[in-house]
This record gives structure tokens, sequence and C-alpha cells, in this order.
């Protein structure tokens, strides 16, 4: 008897789980959509080179120049415009070096520039011990 309630129990916590993910992976490619949508349009608003990643494994750079409800135009070059639909996007990134690389190398930078241009104690990369 504890055995069939426990099979029981089961199927129905198998058949919620299984319902719940259907529901949520069917939603997750609409708001994923929606999510490149809203990020094509700051993009365009920003007007900055774009590199834009598609399911079939090809990759395009260049800038946003129009955004539509379920597409974007990408200019590769003057005169050279590609339509690109949301649904087949993988990844829209900004183009070029983040603030997360140029910071530290800046830092980094300043650091060996003022060990260098200190006196001795403090320079000691640069210069030699005086004695």
């Amino acid at each position: 008897m504890l055995l069939h309630l426990y099979r029981r129990a089961t199927a129905w916590f198998l058949t919620v789980l299984y319902c719940c993910s259907v529901t949520a992976h069917g939603q997750s490619g609409a708001s994923e959509v929606a999510k490149i949508s809203v990020q094509a349009r700051g993009l365009q608003a920003k007007m900055v080179q774009v590199r834009v990643d598609i399911a079939d494994g090809t990759r395009f750079e260049g800038l946003i120049v129009q955004v539509t409800d379920d597409a974007f135009v990408l200019r590769q070059q003057p005169g050279q415009d590609r339509t690109i639909p949301f649904s087949t996007v993988r990844a829209l990134k900004k183009k070029g070096i983040r603030k997360k690389v140029w910071v530290p190398l800046v830092v980094g930078g300043a650091v060996v520039v003022a060990l260098c241009a200190a006196p001795y104690p403090i320079g000691f990369l640069c210069r030699q011990d005086p004695s």
C-alpha cells in the first residue's frame, strides 16, 4: 500500500515538473527574442558597432540602422545592409574592448609609471641602487 502511494506521488510530481519545464521553455524563447529586441534598440540609440552571432554559426559585424518589431537591419559597409530576424540571433554584443579590460590596464600602467618616476626606494623598477 505504501509503495503504491509513493509511486503515485512520484508520478504526479514528475508530471507537474514536466509541464512546468515545457511551459518555461516555451516562454524562454519568447523572452529571449524580447531581450534581443530591447538590446538592439539600445545599441541602435547609442550608434555603436556591434557583433551578431547567428544560430547557424555565422557572425556579422556592423552598425544597427533600423529596428522593427521582428528584425533589425545591420549595415556592414555603406550600401550593404542585412536584415536579421530576432529569432535567429544567438548573441548580440557591442564590439570593442570593455571597461572591465581597460580599467585594470590603465591602473596597472599608472602604477608602473609611478614606480619608475619615483626616487630610489620607491622607484626601484627603473633606478639602480645609488650605493
